[in-house]
């Protein structure tokens, strides 16, 4: 924000939901006689409202007199969003759509200028100030609501009414008392400011080093739980030999230092991984439990910077009340920095995440461990890296354990971790060694609601809204295991209809039942996996045909109940769920209340680049969805929870093979891909290797 170079610029609002923006940046003032003359232009849609720091300066196109959040901006002219007819503007396709909207011969009209504000002199202070901009959303004329564009069936109420272009804080010509985040060049020592652990840390917030301010690390949590805070360094050059020291907690009681795990940020935000996966970066991502050897400087930083995260356990038996930790951070060539964690324990005491009333549905990826640390499927070190995801996995609530009695899945896995053997009189029997050693592990660490057995896949899946309900059956995949010389080969399975097959899926059925009932999960059984293409009832028979009171899971755009006379034990859907959060003022639902196990499939809302606060409020917005027809939808009364999203399913292939999934395994084979429901849209990994 100086000298005269546009530092921010941003299409932020395009979101067809915005209705109100809120922006704030830091400058410095070294010398306030020196400082004024500053000047402020700001391009917008809607109407803004400027504050420094923390009082009211200016607004342009907003009404008078006291504001709210949702005060709207001042109305447009109709001409300016309709066409003579009464119209919205043609386009075709979303992007295209909404493209055409912004480059017709109207768009200039609806970027409004605030052009050369002079800012207040007397409203500067000596060091940091911050500027904050807050931009209102006009109303939309009926007109946005009564059409419809016959090129894309979208009302036209999606036009961008409320956007942010750019800012311009300009100090005059050989002004020398002014300085911002954009200012690369100023050297400096090794500093230390707070920011929110809710927020993405970029390589480049070195600049912000200059105009932050290091305040103690504040942190409200209760008993029993974990809970974070953050504080991001940066320094002109390198930062070698990073030390981090927390003293113990004291307060109340004491809690001990050995309760503060520190970790280190690292620069390995996923930037373009898979479909609608890109977001400028790069940004810190994970967590690292030792610091770096060398944070080094960032090109677009122009200094080094480096997050640290201390994250608190409090114990169970912890008194309530405030509680104090001196930090002190060493690095070669750096005067020590000292900070303090305040830490809040309210007198409650958090569930453990197996008691949560949340059920989270996850999928936990055993072939991508073993791709990616390059170990033997199986080996003891395989099951050493896959007990430690379902250890990370104990803190996530997850009900759901997925076993594989197919090969060639949307999970990308090769071979199933049910095999086949074959006798000498060439009959196949089930070895579920494997499932029963991956249920035990999984059982340690979460409560098991449903054991989904993996036996039905399409022979092709495009996951297209328009395609729920086409039924039809691949052929069976199976692995089939020679016990004599280890070796996995690839075959076919009985032909669907017939006595073989009957057979063939009550030997699975029946061991299975046999092995989950010794671990008191007789109950917890479901076949699976349904999606927008779903398998035949001949299918369907022929798998349940030992146990045909066993319910289904099914993954898909939409609600459903049962399918082909098979009743759902669990339905995760997207945007056909029936159900949606509301004000709990008007109505609200009870999640945890529903005997059945619906649950929201946050494609588009929660993704690997989401910020962490997104995965945090997201359950607890979707808790409280309430049916939007209880008479038709009388099971979509409350949802329980959270689906399809991954834990491990990292990079691991040389070259992308499906649509979707870029570089991880998710729907390598084509016909298991499932399209535009293929979670490698949303969350393919919540952990990262490590």
């Amino acid at each position: 924000l100086s000298g005269g170079t546009r530092t921010q610029r941003s299409d932020a609002a395009k979101g067809v939901g915005w209705k109100l923006l809120l922006m704030r940046n830091k400058f410095q003032v070294t010398e306030l006689s020196k400082a004024e003359g500053l000047t402020l232009s700001v391009a917008y849609k809607g109407g803004i409202v400027v504050y420094l720091n923390g009082e009211e300066i200016a607004r342009s196109d907003m009404p008078e007199g006291e504001l709210g959040p949702y005060t709207p901006a001042a109305p447009y002219d109709k001409a300016v969003w309709m066409r003579s007819d009464g119209h919205g503007m043609k386009g075709s396709g979303y992007r295209r759509y909404l493209k055409k909207i912004e480059s017709d011969s109207s768009a200039p009209r609806r970027v409004r200028k605030m052009t050369g504000f002079k800012i207040p002199a007397d409203k500067l202070r000596k060091g940091r100030n911050v500027l904050a901009i807050s931009i209102h959303r006009p109303p939309a004329r009926w007109q946005l609501y009564a059409t419809r564009e016959k090129a894309y069936p979208l009302p036209t109420s999606a036009y961008p009414r409320l956007a942010f272009h750019s800012v311009d804080l300009v100090a005059p010509a050989g002004a020398e008392g002014v300085s911002g985040p954009a200012d690369k060049t100023t050297p400096g020592p090794l500093r230390a400011w707070n920011y929110s652990v809710a927020r993405r840390v970029f390589t480049s917030f070195y600049r912000s080093a200059a105009v932050e301010q290091l305040r103690p690390i504040g942190i409200v949590g209760c008993r029993n739980g974990v809970f974070s805070g953050q504080l991001v360094l940066g320094c002109a050059k390198g930062i070698k030999g990073l030390k981090v020291q927390v003293s113990d907690l004291t307060g109340p009681g004491t809690i001990p230092a050995k309760a503060v795990a520190v970790r280190y940020g690292l620069p390995d935000g996923w930037v373009n991984q898979g479909w609608m996966m890109s977001v400028r970066g790069p940004w810190f991502d994970g967590l690292e439990e030792h610091p770096p050897a060398v944070a080094p400087v960032y090109k677009d930083g122009g200094g080094a910077t480096q997050p640290v995260w201390f994250k608190v356990t409090v114990p169970k038996d912890a008194k309530g009340g405030d509680y104090k930790a001196t930090v002190k951070i060493t690095a070669d060539g750096a005067d020590p920095i000292q900070a303090q964690i305040e830490l809040k324990v309210l007198d409650w005491v958090l569930a453990a995440p197996k008691d949560f009333i949340l059920d989270m549905d996850y999928f936990q990826s055993p072939d991508t461990l073993a791709m990616k640390y390059k170990v033997p499927f199986w080996s003891k070190r395989h099951w050493e890296l896959i007990e430690k995801s379902f250890t990370e996995m104990e803190r996530f609530a997850g009900k759901t354990v997925y076993i594989t009695c197919i090969r060639q899945t949307q999970l990308g896995n090769q071979h199933a971790m049910v095999r086949w053997v074959r006798d000498e009189q060439g009959k196949l029997t089930p070895d579920i060694t494997l499932a029963e050693k991956y249920l035990d592990m999984a059982a340690k660490h979460q409560s098991i609601k449903a054991v989904v057995l993996y036996v039905w896949a399409p022979p092709s899946s495009e996951g297209e809204y328009s395609a729920v309900g086409i039924t039809h059956d691949r052929e069976i995949f199976i692995s089939v295991l020679d016990k004599k010389t280890g070796k996995l080969t690839e075959e076919k399975g009985p032909v669907w209809g017939t006595p073989a097959s009957w057979k063939f899926w009550g030997k699975l059925t029946l061991a299975m039942k046999a092995a989950l009932e010794k671990r008191g999960l007789d109950d917890k059984m479901m076949y699976g996996l349904l999606g927008d293409h779903r398998a035949t009832r001949k299918a369907m028979d022929d798998i349940s045909a030992a146990a045909p009171k066993t319910l289904w899971a099914l993954q898909s755009h939409t609600y459903c109940e049962e399918w082909k006379g098979k009743k759902l034990g669990m339905c995760s859907a997207f945007w056909g769920i029936r159900a949606e959060p509301r004000d709990p003022a008007i109505k609200r639902g009870y999640g945890w209340q529903n005997p059945y196990w619906l649950t929201y499939g946050p494609r588009d809302s929660t993704r690997t680049v989401s910020q962490i606060a997104r995965f945090r409020t997201l359950p607890e917005l979707w808790i409280t969805a309430s049916a939007t027809s209880a008479s038709r939808w009388k099971k979509a009364v409350g949802v329980r929870g959270l689906s399809r999203l991954g834990i491990d399913f990292w990079r691991v292939l040389d070259k992308r093979v499906s649509d979707f999934g870029g570089l991880t395994i998710i729907g390598r084979y084509p016909e298991t891909e499932w399209g535009h429901l293929s979670f490698a849209r949303g969350t393919p990994a919540l952990l990262r290797p490590g």
